[in-house]
């Protein structure tokens, strides 16, 4: 059986939808067969408010596509795509933002353009780079958040893209973007000090850090 599985990170805790059994069960999981009853809204919620629990395991063999269907089912979708920008000098490019390391990324208005076009238009609108390439698909990292009461889960459709490091980076300040930067791969531990969970994934990446050919 192939194994499969999505993160969705909300705050610190992660939910885990998986096709698989967890081996072991720590004291701060919540484990939940999915058996498309109805409590389950219930009990990711119970999970969301209870701070001893750090991570809901949702698992079901054969039915995974429906339990994620399910799942999704809840809350308010909201797509995003971003850039993962690498140079010549085989740095990344960063972008400092309410108080946090994070990379460009925005919402698709999917009435007018593909996840690619997104992500190269909000990349250029948030870094001021105008010269990208995008050069292979990286992974989707999802979260979620609250807003006017509201559920939002937001599946962010992460592209790897190249830019000369001479182009001129200019902060979108609307976006209460501060910062623009290249950083090599020392500083990344630094950065992920003080950036979000779901992104932790995305800089672990190891194509993130081979040499441009």
């Amino acid at each position: 059986m192939v194994k499969k599985e999505i993160k969705i990170y909300y705050g610190s805790k992660v939910i885990r939808l998986t096709n698989y059994f967890p081996l072991i069960e720590p004291a701060d999981t919540m484990v939940l067969y999915y058996d498309q009853g109805e409590n389950l809204i219930y009990r990711f919620i119970e999970f969301a408010e209870h701070k001893s629990f750090s991570t809901f395991f949702l698992w079901s063999g054969s039915g995974y596509k429906e339990m994620k269907i399910h799942f999704f089912s809840f809350f308010k979708i909201l797509e995003a795509a971003g850039g993962v920008v690498k140079n010549e000098k085989n740095e990344i490019l960063v972008i400092f933002r309410n108080g946090k390391w994070d990379l460009p990324k925005g919402k698709i208005d999917r009435r007018k353009e593909t996840f690619k076009q997104a992500a190269l238009r909000e990349v250029q609108e948030e870094t001021g780079l105008k010269s990208l390439t995008i050069t292979g698909k990286l992974m989707t990292t999802y979260h979620l958040y609250f807003r006017k009461e509201r559920m939002i889960l937001k599946p962010t459709y992460w592209f790897e893209m190249f830019a000369e490091s001479s182009g001129k980076l200019i902060p979108e300040v609307k976006e209460n973007i501060s910062l623009v930067a290249w950083v090599n791969k020392e500083k990344i531990p630094g950065i992920l000090n003080n950036t979000y969970h779901s992104l932790n994934e995305l800089f672990s990446l190891p194509q993130l850090y081979r040499p441009e050919i």
